[in-house]
């Protein structure tokens, strides 16, 4: 999990040429997400799964779409933006 985690970030910074520093909680919204539907919803495990990256995916696109496009080209603001963008998920995910 730790790879795939290490693949997507170093992915995403070669594309957007912007680290993300909320890539890690990206995954942990979607992981909550399964374990809110398969554990407590009583939902089968491989749909929870499926639908947990789709909870991943559109939060992605969401970012992406109003923060990421918002402040590509400058480093300093996306770094701002990430580490602010962490604080978030961890007041909602933590």
């Amino acid at each position: 999990m730790y790879a795939l985690i290490a693949i997507g970030l170093t992915l995403a910074f070669g594309v957007m040429q912007m680290a993300n520093l909320a890539h890690g909680h990206f995954f942990m919204a979607g992981a909550y997400a399964v374990y809110a539907l398969y554990a407590l919803a009583g939902w089968p495990f491989w749909a929870a799964v499926a639908a947990g990256v789709v909870v991943g995916t559109v939060l992605g696109l969401a970012v992406e779409r109003g923060i990421f496009r918002q402040v590509r080209g400058d480093i300093v603001a996306g770094f701002i933006a990430t580490a602010g963008l962490m604080f978030v998920f961890e007041v909602f995910c933590g």
